[in-house]
């Protein structure tokens, strides 16, 4: 019995989930070396704190100094290693983008065979250098197509002008230092956190940004109106349930500042929008890694399509968590090449357009040759 259409989409799906799951596991990894720093700056921003308290400026400027030595120390030692993390991941990530179309014909020779079984059997496929089939190879040329995005991740140049190497760890090592002068500054003039992290809002490349929903909390509970706090909370906390949960997400941040907003404590509240954009800082390099492996999988994926005369296109599919209008929403419906709605000549398939982007991609299959798998 032949797998069904929406059979083959699911384990294709599934897939690029198992992918995606992978990647997490390293970034949770790349995140406790994060907490590794964090633990090991405390010490010093307890005391520059402390004396900016006391009223002793140049011992919290000296405090400062040191907090910004070991941070900069910290990221170029650790820079190698997590570019080669990233790299890592987009390596495998793209191989499982290109074990996504070797799914079809193995799929239509073996209807039975679950997720697991099949990427066995393309292991095996792929030890021996892959089987022919229709004028090409399943379970072949995976190390190529790794290669080939590694390298186009390696070359890529972002909009800041930076490369990959360059983007997390000497543009990150400058704005660190300045997050910690702004944010010494702010205190030690006595401003508010919403005035300082207007200031930190400029620091493009650690995003150091508090979204709208948390700015009008927070003038709500510096104001006086009872009813208008209850107001703004109605409307923050759906906005924060948005936020992605977890040790990689905002939602416990963003949670952290509602309930202090609920306090009515206005310290309690600078605290936590406080740690709010520490997080914000520590994320930036994590929505890179998550963001090249997802292209990773996609280019992968599109590399193997461009080489498997069984696909006659890649269908762009929304992802169940998509809710802002953005270009993913043209992708997946506009037919411009006449094979349907999303769906694309292998060589034509769009360039994920955003970070964070987890809209997935189905091949559209030719039958015949499916038939002569099974």
């Amino acid at each position: 019995m032949a797998m069904s259409k929406d059979e083959m989409e699911r384990l294709q799906r599934l897939l690029e989930a198992r992918s995606r799951l992978e990647t997490e596991r390293e970034l949770a990894a790349m995140l406790r070396a994060y907490d590794e720093l964090a633990a090991e700056i405390q010490p010093l921003r307890k005391r520059a704190l402390d004396a900016l308290a006391r009223g002793d400026l140049e011992a919290a400027e000296r405090m400062i100094h040191r907090l910004e030595r070991t941070v900069i120390y910290w990221l170029r030692r650790r820079a190698p290693e997590e570019r080669d993390v990233i790299m890592r991941m987009a390596r495998r990530a793209a191989i499982r983008g290109a074990q996504a179309v070797d799914l079809a014909p193995l799929v239509a020779a073996r209807p039975d065979a679950n997720l697991s079984q099949l990427l066995t059997a393309l292991e095996q496929l792929a030890a021996v250098g892959g089987v022919p089939f229709g004028g090409a190879s399943i379970g072949a040329g995976y190390g190529r197509i790794a290669e080939v995005v590694q390298q186009q991740i390696a070359r890529k140049v972002y909009q800041d002008g930076l490369n990959l190497s360059r983007r997390l760890h000497v543009r990150l090592a400058e704005r660190a230092v300045e997050f910690n002068r702004i944010l010494a500054t702010g205190l030690r003039e006595g401003r508010g956190a919403i005035e300082i992290a207007k200031q930190l809002q400029q620091l493009d490349v650690t995003d150091a940004r508090i979204p709208q929903y948390l700015r009008r909390l927070e003038a709500a509970v510096r104001g006086t109106s009872d009813a208008r706090i209850v107001d703004e909370l109605r409307k923050a906390i759906p906005e924060m349930a948005k936020r992605k949960p977890g040790p990689l997400g905002m939602r416990g941040p963003a949670r952290r500042v509602i309930q202090a907003a609920r306090s009515g404590s206005a310290e309690k509240l600078d605290a936590a929008l406080e740690y709010f954009l520490e997080r914000k800082v520590r994320y930036h390099a994590v929505v890179i890694a998550r963001t090249e492996a997802n292209a990773a999988f996609l280019a992968g994926h599109v590399e193997k399509a461009k080489a498997s005369p069984w696909v006659v296109g890649v269908k762009w599919n929304l992802s169940a968590s998509h809710r802002v209008p953005c270009e993913c929403e043209v992708f997946a419906k506009q037919n411009a090449y006449g094979l349907g709605p999303g769906v694309y000549p292998p060589d034509k398939v769009p360039e994920r357009p955003h970070p964070n982007c987890f809209c997935f991609m189905t091949d559209v299959v030719d039958l015949e040759l499916m038939r002569m798998a099974a």
